[in-house]
C-alpha cells in the first residue's frame, strides 16, 4: 500500500500478490513387469531426488529378484510414490554338452545338462522349431552333423479354454477346424490337450485373421478311442485380434473331439489377462458359438527365458563289422570261428587271441571285440561241438524166405537212421533195433547220428486242455535264425 499526495489530497493504492501453484511430480513405473534375468525401473523426472525401497537414490533401478519395489520422487513441489510388483525369471545359461562319436552311424542319444526347467533341441543355431524336448534326445545320425541345445525357464503359466474334465459327450471331426482368439499381451502357448478317436497325424496351425501361417506342427496321436493327448506347441502368440488355432486330422477315421451344445460355459473364454478365446472356426457361417473345436486346457505363459544354444557335434566314424551266428554248431572236434574281415581293424577274443579267426576245440561262449580307430564293436557265439559218430556196426544177414526180421546196429551213436538207398531220401525207421518186413533180397543202409543238445519250445503239451479239433490244413508260421533240426512234435488226435 502506498500513499501519494495529489492536489493536496492523499490517494490509497492497494497491491495484491499473485498466487502461483505447482503440482507434485508425476511418477509412473509402468505395469508390473515380468522379465528374464533383470529389469530396469525408471522413475522419470530428471533432476528430482529419489529414494527407492532398496535404499538407492538414482533415477533408475535395475532389479534382479522378484518383489515389490517403490520409489519416492521429491522436488520443490513435494513427494510422489509409485510401486510395482516385478517378476524376474532366472535367465538360463547355455546347457553343458559334449561332442560324441557315432560308430558307423545309426542310433544315438544326445544329452545336455542344465538347472533350467527344460531343454529344447534344434537342428540350427538360431530360429526354427525344436525337434525334441528334455535332457536327452534319441535320434539317428547316418552322417556327421551338429545339434543345438537350448535351456529354457518359463514364467508362471495360466490355464484356459475348456477344461479336459468337461470333455464329455464328444463327437469327432477329421477336417480343418479350430478356435478364434484375441491376444492382449505377447505370450507363449505351451501345450493344449486334444481327444483322438483314431490314431494318426494331426496338423496344428497358428494363423492370423487373413490365414497367414505363423507357426505349425504335425504330431502323431498314437492311440484313439477317445484318448487324451497333451501336445507341446510352444507357439509364440503376438498381440492381435482374430488369430486362429486350427487343427486338421490327416489320418483315417473320424478324427478329434468336438464339444457340441449345450456348452459348459459360453464364449468368450478369457485366459487370465493374456488372451480371450472368442468362438469356433471351421463351419459356415462364421463365427460359431454353439460348439467348441478340438483344443482343451490351453497352458499359456507370459514369458519364456531362453539361453544361447550350445552346439553338440556328432561325428560319424567308420566302424568295423562283425558277423558271428548266435550259435555255432559243428560235427567235429574243432571249428574255425570267422567273424569277417574289416580292413585296418584289430581283434581281441575272450581267449586272449588277437587273430581275426579263432580255432576252438571246446564248447563255450566266445566273444570278439574289433577296434577301428575310436570305434569298437563286439559279437559273440555259443559254440557246440558234436563228436562225429563212428560208422554203424551192421552185419549182413541171410534169411529163410519172406518174413519180418530185425535190423541191428551195434555202433556207438545217439541214434541210427535206416534207409533204402545209399544217399538222400527219407529214413524209413530209426533206432538201434528195427523190425522190417522182407519179401526179397534187399540192401538197407544204416546212418549213425549224434545230436547237439536239444531245446524245447512252443506250447507245452501239459497245457493242451479244452481243445477243439479241426480236419483241414492249418499250422504255425515261424522264423529260423540258426540252421537246426526239428526232431519231434506232439499232436492230439480226436480220431485215428
Amino acid at each position: 500500500m502506498r500513499l501519494k499526495p495529489s492536489s493536496g489530497l492523499f490517494s490509497l493504492l492497494l497491491l495484491t500478490p499473485a498466487l502461483l501453484c505447482w503440482s507434485q511430480p508425476v511418477v509412473n513405473l509402468g505395469a508390473n513387469p515380468i522379465a528374464c534375468g533383470s529389469y530396469t525401473l525408471d522413475a522419470g523426472n530428471p533432476g528430482a531426488a529419489y529414494l527407492w525401497s532398496t535404499g538407492d537414490v538414482t533415477q533408475t533401478l535395475t532389479v534382479t529378484t522378484s518383489g515389490i519395489y517403490w520409489v519416492d520422487v521429491t522436488d520443490i513441489n513435494g513427494t510422489t510414490r509409485d510401486s510395482v510388483t516385478a517378476t524376474i525369471i532366472e535367465q538360463p545359461v547355455a546347457p553343458g554338452v559334449s561332442d560324441i562319436t557315432a560308430c558307423g552311424g545309426g542310433n544315438i542319444t544326445l544329452s545336455a545338462s542344465s538347472n533350467a526347467q527344460t531343454i529344447f533341441w534344434y537342428r540350427q543355431l538360431t530360429g526354427g522349431r525344436f525337434v525334441a524336448q528334455g535332457s536327452t534326445y534319441a535320434t539317428t545320425a547316418p552322417v556327421s552333423t551338429t545339434y543345438y541345445a537350448e535351456a529354457v525357464n518359463f514364467g508362471t503359466s495360466v490355464t484356459g479354454g475348456y477344461s479336459s474334465a468337461t470333455a464329455t459327450g464328444l463327437v469327432y471331426q477329421p477336417d480343418n477346424r479350430g478356435l478364434n482368439f484375441d491376444v492382449f499381451q505377447p505370450c507363449v502357448l505351451r501345450t493344449v490337450t486334444v481327444f483322438a478317436n483314431n490314431a494318426g497325424n494331426f496338423l496344428i496351425r497358428l494363423q492370423t485373421s487373413n490365414n497367414t501361417i505363423l507357426d505349425s506342427v504335425t504330431v502323431f496321436l498314437p492311440t484313439g478311442g477317445g484318448a487324451a493327448h497333451v501336445i507341446p506347441l510352444y507357439f509364440n502368440l503376438p498381440v492381435g485380434t482374430n488369430l486362429k488355432l486350427m487343427g486338421d486330422f490327416l489320418g483315417s477315421g473320424t478324427g478329434v473331439g468336438v464339444r457340441n451344445s449345450p456348452l459348459p460355459q459360453a464364449f468368450p473364454l478369457p485366459v487370465s489377462n493374456l488372451l480371450t478365446i472368442k468362438s469356433s472356426n471351421g463351419d459356415i457361417p462364421q463365427p460359431l458359438t454353439d460348439r467348441y473345436y478340438y483344443f482343451y486346457d490351453w497352458v499359456v505363459t507370459p514369458v519364456v527365458c531362453r539361453s544361447p544354444r550350445a552346439a553338440l557335434n556328432v561325428t560319424v566314424a567308420p566302424a568295423p563289422t562283425l558277423s558271428l551266428p548266435n550259435i555255432t554248431t559243428a560235427c567235429n572236434d574243432t571249428v574255425l570261428l570267422d567273424p569277417g574281415f574289416s580292413a585296418g581293424a584289430t581283434y581281441l577274443w575272450s581267449t586272449g587271441d588277437t587273430t581275426q579267426t579263432l580255432k576252438i576245440t571246446a564248447n563255450g561262449t566266445y566273444t570278439i571285440t574289433a577296434t577301428l580307430g575310436t570305434c569298437s564293436v563286439s559279437d559273440a557265439t555259443a559254440a557246440i561241438l558234436v563228436t562225429p559218430p563212428l560208422l554203424p556196426l551192421v552185419t549182413d544177414t541171410s534169411v529163410c524166405g519172406p518174413g519180418t526180421y530185425l535190423l541191428h546196429d551195434d555202433g556207438i551213436s545217439d541214434e541210427t537212421f535206416w534207409y533204402t538207398q545209399a544217399s538222400g531220401g527219407r529214413a524209413f525207421a530209426r533206432g538201434k533195433n528195427v523190425s522190417r518186413s522182407v519179401t526179397a533180397t534187399s540192401t538197407y543202409y544204416a546212418e549213425a547220428v549224434n545230436f547237439a543238445p536239444t531245446v524245447m519250445g512252443g506250447y507245452n503239451s501239459a497245457t493242451a486242455t479244452g481243445l477243439v479239433y479241426q480236419p483241414d490244413n492249418r499250422g504255425l508260421n515261424f522264423d529260423v535264425f540258426t540252421p537246426s533240426v526239428l526232431k519231434s512234435v506232439t499232436v492230439f488226435a480226436n480220431n485215428a
